[in-house]
Protein backbone atom coordinates (compact mmCIF):
# COMPACT_ATOMS: atom_id res chain seq x y z
CA UNK A 1 0.00 0.00 0.00
CA UNK A 2 1.33 3.57 -1.20
CA UNK A 3 1.55 6.46 0.72
CA UNK A 4 -1.40 7.90 -0.79
CA UNK A 5 -3.68 4.73 0.02
CA UNK A 6 -2.38 4.74 3.31
CA UNK A 7 -3.57 8.03 3.89
CA UNK A 8 -6.86 8.33 2.19
CA UNK A 9 -7.63 4.84 4.72
CA UNK A 10 -6.45 7.11 7.54
CA UNK A 11 -9.23 10.20 6.67
CA UNK A 12 -11.31 7.99 6.03
CA UNK A 13 -11.20 6.85 9.50
CA UNK A 14 -11.94 10.27 10.60
CA UNK A 15 -14.94 11.32 8.66
CA UNK A 16 -18.43 11.53 10.77
CA UNK A 17 -16.49 11.61 14.11
CA UNK A 18 -17.71 14.08 16.76
CA UNK A 19 -15.14 16.27 17.96
CA UNK A 20 -15.92 18.71 20.63
CA UNK A 21 -14.37 21.99 20.72
CA UNK A 22 -13.67 23.91 24.37
CA UNK A 23 -13.31 27.54 24.65
CA UNK A 24 -12.43 30.32 26.87
CA UNK A 25 -16.32 32.32 27.53
CA UNK A 26 -14.82 35.88 27.93
CA UNK A 27 -17.53 36.73 30.50
CA UNK A 28 -16.94 33.77 32.63
CA UNK A 29 -17.15 34.98 36.49
CA UNK A 30 -15.79 32.11 38.08
CA UNK A 31 -12.74 33.83 40.66
CA UNK A 32 -9.99 31.56 39.66
CA UNK A 33 -10.71 31.71 35.34
CA UNK A 34 -9.15 34.72 35.07
CA UNK A 35 -7.48 34.88 31.55
CA UNK A 36 -4.56 37.62 30.34
CA UNK A 37 -5.56 36.73 26.74
CA UNK A 38 -8.44 34.99 25.05
CA UNK A 39 -8.50 32.85 21.98
CA UNK A 40 -10.33 35.09 19.64
CA UNK A 41 -12.95 33.92 16.74
CA UNK A 42 -9.43 33.94 14.27
CA UNK A 43 -8.85 31.12 15.94
CA UNK A 44 -12.18 29.03 17.00
CA UNK A 45 -13.14 29.63 13.74
CA UNK A 46 -10.13 28.06 12.02
CA UNK A 47 -10.88 24.52 14.01
CA UNK A 48 -14.42 25.12 13.17
CA UNK A 49 -13.70 24.51 9.91
CA UNK A 50 -11.30 22.28 10.02
CA UNK A 51 -13.15 20.17 11.57
CA UNK A 52 -15.85 20.29 8.88
CA UNK A 53 -12.34 20.15 6.61
CA UNK A 54 -11.84 16.49 7.44
CA UNK A 55 -15.41 15.19 7.11
CA UNK A 56 -16.02 15.76 11.29
CA UNK A 57 -18.80 17.26 13.16
CA UNK A 58 -18.31 19.71 15.55
CA UNK A 59 -19.71 20.37 18.92
CA UNK A 60 -18.74 23.81 20.64
CA UNK A 61 -19.16 24.74 24.10
CA UNK A 62 -17.23 26.94 26.57
CA UNK A 63 -15.23 25.09 29.26
CA UNK A 64 -18.26 25.28 32.23
CA UNK A 65 -21.09 24.62 29.73
CA UNK A 66 -18.35 21.34 29.22
CA UNK A 67 -18.08 20.57 32.97
CA UNK A 68 -21.36 20.93 33.76
CA UNK A 69 -22.53 18.47 31.07
CA UNK A 70 -19.97 16.25 32.26
CA UNK A 71 -20.79 15.85 35.52
CA UNK A 72 -24.32 15.44 34.81
CA UNK A 73 -23.76 12.97 32.41
CA UNK A 74 -25.68 14.85 29.63
CA UNK A 75 -23.05 15.04 27.40
CA UNK A 76 -23.57 13.80 23.75
CA UNK A 77 -21.37 10.96 22.12
CA UNK A 78 -17.88 12.81 21.66
CA UNK A 79 -14.60 10.91 20.18
CA UNK A 80 -12.16 13.84 20.22
CA UNK A 81 -12.03 16.95 21.94
CA UNK A 82 -9.84 19.93 20.84
CA UNK A 83 -8.80 22.11 24.18
CA UNK A 84 -9.20 25.77 23.25
CA UNK A 85 -8.98 26.99 26.72
CA UNK A 86 -5.91 29.36 26.76
CA UNK A 87 -4.39 32.21 27.87
CA UNK A 88 -5.41 31.65 31.77
CA UNK A 89 -3.33 33.77 34.35
CA UNK A 90 -3.90 30.54 36.70
CA UNK A 91 -1.77 27.32 35.05
CA UNK A 92 -4.14 25.13 36.78
CA UNK A 93 -7.08 26.18 34.78
CA UNK A 94 -5.35 25.12 31.87
CA UNK A 95 -5.97 21.55 32.98
CA UNK A 96 -9.34 21.82 33.07
CA UNK A 97 -10.14 20.51 29.62
CA UNK A 98 -7.81 17.97 29.02
CA UNK A 99 -8.31 16.25 32.74
CA UNK A 100 -12.15 16.10 32.27
CA UNK A 101 -11.59 14.48 28.94
CA UNK A 102 -9.39 11.83 30.97
CA UNK A 103 -12.03 11.25 33.38
CA UNK A 104 -14.34 10.48 30.34
CA UNK A 105 -12.02 8.84 28.21
CA UNK A 106 -11.80 10.89 25.46
CA UNK A 107 -8.91 11.87 23.62
CA UNK A 108 -7.58 15.83 24.12
CA UNK A 109 -5.94 17.43 21.48
CA UNK A 110 -3.28 18.83 21.55
CA UNK A 111 -2.26 17.10 25.03
CA UNK A 112 -2.96 15.68 28.14
CA UNK A 113 -3.39 17.59 31.59
CA UNK A 114 -0.15 16.40 32.92
CA UNK A 115 1.76 17.60 29.94
CA UNK A 116 -0.33 21.01 30.50
CA UNK A 117 0.71 21.22 33.79
CA UNK A 118 4.49 20.79 33.68
CA UNK A 119 5.21 22.67 30.16
CA UNK A 120 2.83 25.77 30.94
CA UNK A 121 5.07 26.27 34.08
CA UNK A 122 8.23 27.54 32.96
CA UNK A 123 10.30 26.60 36.01
CA UNK A 124 9.04 23.05 35.79
CA UNK A 125 9.53 23.18 32.42
CA UNK A 126 13.11 24.22 33.11
CA UNK A 127 13.73 21.05 35.35
CA UNK A 128 13.12 18.69 32.95
CA UNK A 129 14.89 19.96 30.02
CA UNK A 130 18.22 20.75 31.82
CA UNK A 131 18.68 16.88 31.57
CA UNK A 132 18.74 17.06 27.96
CA UNK A 133 21.50 18.23 25.25
CA UNK A 134 20.13 21.68 24.68
CA UNK A 135 21.51 24.38 26.58
CA UNK A 136 19.70 26.41 29.66
CA UNK A 137 19.86 29.72 30.47
CA UNK A 138 21.47 30.49 33.77
CA UNK A 139 19.44 31.52 36.86
CA UNK A 140 20.77 34.78 38.19
CA UNK A 141 19.87 37.65 41.02
CA UNK A 142 16.68 39.58 39.67
CA UNK A 143 18.70 42.55 40.59
CA UNK A 144 21.82 42.49 38.30
CA UNK A 145 22.41 43.50 34.61
CA UNK A 146 22.58 40.41 32.20
CA UNK A 147 19.62 38.72 33.08
CA UNK A 148 15.73 39.04 31.71
CA UNK A 149 12.44 38.34 34.02
CA UNK A 150 9.91 36.04 33.20
CA UNK A 151 6.28 34.98 34.35
CA UNK A 152 6.45 31.56 34.65
CA UNK A 153 3.15 30.98 33.51
CA UNK A 154 2.18 34.03 31.20
CA UNK A 155 2.97 33.20 27.19
CA UNK A 156 6.71 33.79 26.15
CA UNK A 157 6.03 37.76 25.20
CA UNK A 158 3.86 38.56 27.97
CA UNK A 159 5.59 40.71 31.08
CA UNK A 160 9.41 39.69 30.08
CA UNK A 161 11.76 42.16 30.61
CA UNK A 162 15.91 42.74 30.91
CA UNK A 163 16.63 42.83 34.61
CA UNK A 164 18.90 45.80 36.10
CA UNK A 165 20.15 46.95 39.82
CA UNK A 166 16.51 48.12 40.21
CA UNK A 167 14.13 45.30 39.23
CA UNK A 168 12.93 42.73 41.40
CA UNK A 169 11.04 39.55 40.92
CA UNK A 170 7.26 38.72 42.27
CA UNK A 171 6.35 35.67 43.57
CA UNK A 172 5.41 34.39 40.35
CA UNK A 173 8.41 35.59 38.45
CA UNK A 174 12.14 34.04 37.99
CA UNK A 175 14.80 35.80 36.08
CA UNK A 176 17.56 33.94 33.99
CA UNK A 177 20.61 34.71 31.99
CA UNK A 178 19.86 36.93 29.03
CA UNK A 179 21.26 35.00 25.86
CA UNK A 180 22.51 38.11 23.08
CA UNK A 181 21.17 36.99 19.61
CA UNK A 182 17.55 36.67 18.73
CA UNK A 183 14.56 34.22 19.21
CA UNK A 184 13.39 30.76 17.22
CA UNK A 185 10.91 28.46 17.30
CA UNK A 186 10.58 25.38 16.52
CA UNK A 187 7.25 23.77 15.89
CA UNK A 188 6.87 20.14 16.43
CA UNK A 189 3.83 17.40 14.91
CA UNK A 190 2.83 14.20 14.36
CA UNK A 191 3.18 12.33 11.23
CA UNK A 192 0.50 9.66 10.39
CA UNK A 193 2.66 8.28 7.76
CA UNK A 194 5.71 7.85 9.60
CA UNK A 195 3.99 7.65 13.13
CA UNK A 196 6.39 9.71 14.71
CA UNK A 197 6.39 13.35 15.94
CA UNK A 198 8.81 15.05 13.31
CA UNK A 199 10.35 18.89 14.14
CA UNK A 200 9.34 21.27 11.09
CA UNK A 201 11.18 23.94 9.84
CA UNK A 202 12.28 25.93 12.58
CA UNK A 203 10.96 29.93 12.40
CA UNK A 204 13.95 32.30 12.86
CA UNK A 205 13.23 36.21 14.00
CA UNK A 206 15.46 38.38 11.62
CA UNK A 207 15.62 42.13 13.18
CA UNK A 208 18.26 45.05 12.60
CA UNK A 209 18.17 46.21 16.42
CA UNK A 210 21.47 44.28 17.83
CA UNK A 211 21.79 41.21 20.55
CA UNK A 212 19.80 43.16 23.09
CA UNK A 213 16.25 42.23 20.91
CA UNK A 214 14.02 39.99 22.35
CA UNK A 215 10.64 38.95 21.48
CA UNK A 216 8.30 41.17 23.67
CA UNK A 217 4.40 42.47 23.60
CA UNK A 218 6.14 45.40 21.85
CA UNK A 219 8.09 43.36 19.14
CA UNK A 220 5.05 41.28 18.60
CA UNK A 221 2.13 44.44 17.70
CA UNK A 222 4.94 46.30 15.81
CA UNK A 223 6.18 43.69 14.24
CA UNK A 224 9.75 44.65 14.05
CA UNK A 225 11.05 41.88 12.48
CA UNK A 226 11.14 39.18 9.33
CA UNK A 227 10.19 35.91 10.14
CA UNK A 228 12.05 33.00 8.16
CA UNK A 229 12.78 29.57 7.53
CA UNK A 230 15.34 27.81 9.60
CA UNK A 231 17.12 24.61 9.68
CA UNK A 232 18.27 22.15 12.36
CA UNK A 233 21.63 20.36 12.36
CA UNK A 234 20.66 16.80 12.39
CA UNK A 235 22.13 16.60 16.63
CA UNK A 236 20.06 19.49 17.23
CA UNK A 237 16.90 17.80 15.69
CA UNK A 238 17.29 14.56 17.54
CA UNK A 239 17.65 16.72 20.73
CA UNK A 240 14.34 18.82 20.51
CA UNK A 241 12.92 15.18 19.39
CA UNK A 242 14.22 13.53 22.86
CA UNK A 243 13.04 16.97 24.71
CA UNK A 244 9.24 16.85 23.73
CA UNK A 245 9.42 13.12 24.34
CA UNK A 246 10.57 13.88 27.82
CA UNK A 247 6.84 16.00 28.52
CA UNK A 248 5.57 13.19 27.11
CA UNK A 249 3.67 15.12 23.63
CA UNK A 250 1.91 13.25 21.45
CA UNK A 251 0.48 15.39 18.99
CA UNK A 252 2.40 18.82 18.23
CA UNK A 253 3.62 21.16 20.21
CA UNK A 254 6.19 24.21 19.99
CA UNK A 255 9.56 24.94 21.61
CA UNK A 256 10.90 28.30 21.73
CA UNK A 257 14.58 29.05 21.66
CA UNK A 258 17.40 31.55 21.53
CA UNK A 259 19.87 31.63 19.58
CA UNK A 260 22.75 33.21 20.91
CA UNK A 261 24.79 35.39 18.61
CA UNK A 262 23.28 33.98 15.32
CA UNK A 263 24.14 35.92 12.02
CA UNK A 264 20.66 34.95 10.00
CA UNK A 265 22.12 36.43 6.59
CA UNK A 266 24.26 33.48 6.51
CA UNK A 267 22.17 30.02 5.15
CA UNK A 268 23.72 27.59 7.22
CA UNK A 269 22.26 25.17 9.72
CA UNK A 270 21.22 26.10 12.91
CA UNK A 271 23.96 24.04 15.61
CA UNK A 272 22.81 22.52 18.86
CA UNK A 273 26.03 24.76 20.66
CA UNK A 274 23.63 27.91 19.42
CA UNK A 275 20.44 26.70 20.86
CA UNK A 276 18.75 27.82 24.32
CA UNK A 277 16.08 26.60 25.74
CA UNK A 278 13.33 29.22 26.51
CA UNK A 279 10.14 27.46 27.10
CA UNK A 280 8.20 24.12 25.39
CA UNK A 281 4.40 25.18 24.63
CA UNK A 282 1.80 22.07 24.46
CA UNK A 283 -0.82 24.35 23.66
CA UNK A 284 0.31 26.68 20.78
CA UNK A 285 -1.90 29.04 18.95
CA UNK A 286 -2.71 27.40 15.49
CA UNK A 287 -4.99 29.23 13.06
CA UNK A 288 -4.30 29.68 9.12
CA UNK A 289 -1.60 32.53 9.32
CA UNK A 290 1.00 31.97 11.78
CA UNK A 291 4.38 29.86 12.26
CA UNK A 292 2.86 27.01 12.40
CA UNK A 293 1.45 27.73 8.93
CA UNK A 294 4.63 29.58 7.78
CA UNK A 295 6.67 26.88 8.40
CA UNK A 296 4.48 24.03 6.41
CA UNK A 297 3.21 26.43 3.41
CA UNK A 298 7.14 27.57 2.63
CA UNK A 299 9.08 24.05 3.60
CA UNK A 300 11.03 22.53 1.09
CA UNK A 301 9.62 19.45 -0.41
CA UNK A 302 11.94 17.19 0.72
CA UNK A 303 10.67 17.99 4.01
CA UNK A 304 8.68 14.51 5.25
CA UNK A 305 5.97 17.14 6.82
CA UNK A 306 5.95 18.91 3.25
CA UNK A 307 5.35 15.76 1.57
CA UNK A 308 2.78 14.69 3.70
CA UNK A 309 0.82 18.06 3.81
CA UNK A 310 0.89 18.21 0.04
CA UNK A 311 -0.60 14.81 -0.32
CA UNK A 312 -3.30 15.79 2.27
CA UNK A 313 -4.31 19.09 -0.22
CA UNK A 314 -4.75 16.64 -3.00
CA UNK A 315 -7.10 14.43 -0.75
CA UNK A 316 -9.22 17.76 0.91
CA UNK A 317 -11.35 19.85 -0.50
CA UNK A 318 -9.94 23.88 0.61
CA UNK A 319 -7.22 22.22 2.47
CA UNK A 320 -5.94 24.74 4.91
CA UNK A 321 -2.73 23.74 7.43
CA UNK A 322 -5.41 24.00 10.83
CA UNK A 323 -7.37 21.13 9.16
CA UNK A 324 -4.31 18.93 8.51
CA UNK A 325 -2.96 19.67 11.87
CA UNK A 326 -6.21 18.47 13.51
CA UNK A 327 -6.14 15.63 11.19
CA UNK A 328 -2.46 14.52 12.11
CA UNK A 329 -3.28 15.25 15.64
CA UNK A 330 -6.47 12.59 15.55
CA UNK A 331 -4.26 10.04 13.51
CA UNK A 332 -1.96 9.77 16.58
CA UNK A 333 -5.14 8.29 18.65
CA UNK A 334 -6.56 6.20 15.42
CA UNK A 335 -2.79 4.57 14.05
CA UNK A 336 -1.19 4.06 16.91
CA UNK A 337 -2.43 0.29 17.04
CA UNK A 338 -3.22 0.49 13.19
CA UNK A 339 -2.45 -2.38 11.40
CA UNK A 340 -1.95 -1.83 7.37
CA UNK A 341 -2.83 -4.64 5.44
CA UNK A 342 -1.22 -4.63 2.17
Amino acid sequence: MNDKETFIKYLDQLKGNVIALIYSFENEQALGFTHYEFWKSEVISAWLNAAEEIGCKPYILDVRTFMQKASLGTLPHIDFCVNLNAGNNNVDNLCLVPAICSFLGVPCVPCSAKTCAIGEDKIFANQIAINGSLHIPRTVPANEEGGIIKNRSYGSSKGIRLSSTQTTCSADEFCQEFISGTDMTIPVLYNPLSRKLEVLPPVGYKHSYGEKWFLNEEAKISHSYEKILCSLSEDAERSVLSLVDRFDVKTFCRVDTRIKNYNFNIPTKINIKDIYFIEINPTPTINNSINFSLSLLYAENTVPHKQCFNLYKSLTNKATVTGYILACSLLYFTTKHFQLQD
